[in-house]
């Protein structure tokens, strides 16, 4: 018997089990897909890693979840370690809470972050919903809406490679490059909407990263001046 089932390829209209997607504020299972995300941080060259395809561009190391959501969230970062041969180890942040300006305000402009100073987790620190996004910035879900949960790890090599596998083979599907965090930042700004979440999953983390660690602390000269605001504010939306 064929099987009658529409690739997920070919699902660029939106199902019948979602309808509107987001407009409906609601979600069949079938129609989201689960990434796990990773920020990977070399403290000692003080480089992010960052993937790139034969085709590019660069991107954050994120991964599809095949089948069980829960073994991938187990060890999140463990597939950055297979496919690069760093030794990775998960990262401990401060956590946010909701914190209201005013307390019986009602709007979403009343309400900021704040991170919690007696509280540390390897619980993903963001997540992002994929949308798209036409010129004049209008945002709306996918047919095939994915759901990104976003992990930090440090690589515990005093001196890894700056390319990773040093010899790709054909095989090899992406290459990780350890790069500078003013180049990373530059970078994906400059993509505009493309690059936009995942300068705001950077921003978090060098933001968490800070508070955590001040001792060990991503300096401002280590990063463009258009960032050195918002990063350096212990408060934001």
């Amino acid at each position: 018997m064929p099987d009658t089932r529409r690739p997920v390829e070919q699902a660029v209209r939106h199902t019948v089990l979602s309808h509107r997607v987001l407009d409906e504020g609601e979600l069949s299972c079938a129609d989201v897909v689960y990434h796990v995300g990773a920020v990977i941080w070399h403290p000692e060259s003080k480089l992010f890693l960052l993937f790139i395809t034969r085709k590019g561009p660069y991107k954050l190391p994120t991964q599809s979840v095949e089948g069980n959501l829960i073994p991938s969230l187990a060890d999140p970062v463990a597939f950055v370690a297979q496919e690069t041969g760093h030794h990775i180890t998960p990262v401990r942040l401060r956590k946010f809470e909701r914190l209201y300006t005013n307390a019986t305000a009602k709007s979403n402009d009343d309400v900021k972050l704040v991170a919690v100073t007696s509280s540390e987790s390897t619980e993903p620190f963001k997540v992002t919903v994929n949308t798209l996004c036409d010129t004049e910035g209008t945002h709306w879900g996918q047919s095939r809406q994915v759901v990104t949960m976003w992990f930090a790890g440090t690589i515990i090599d005093p001196d890894a490679p700056a390319v990773t596998p040093a010899k790709p083979t054909a095989s090899t599907v992406r290459v990780g490059h350890l790069l500078p965090a003013n180049y990373v930042l530059k970078y994906l700004s400059d993509r505009g909407y493309v690059g936009e979440q995942e300068y705001s999953v950077m921003e978090g983390f060098i933001k968490l990263w800070n508070l955590t660690y001040p001792d060990n602390r991503i300096r401002s000269r280590d990063l463009p001046s258009f960032a050195l605001d918002n990063i350096n504010t212990v408060l934001f939306q």
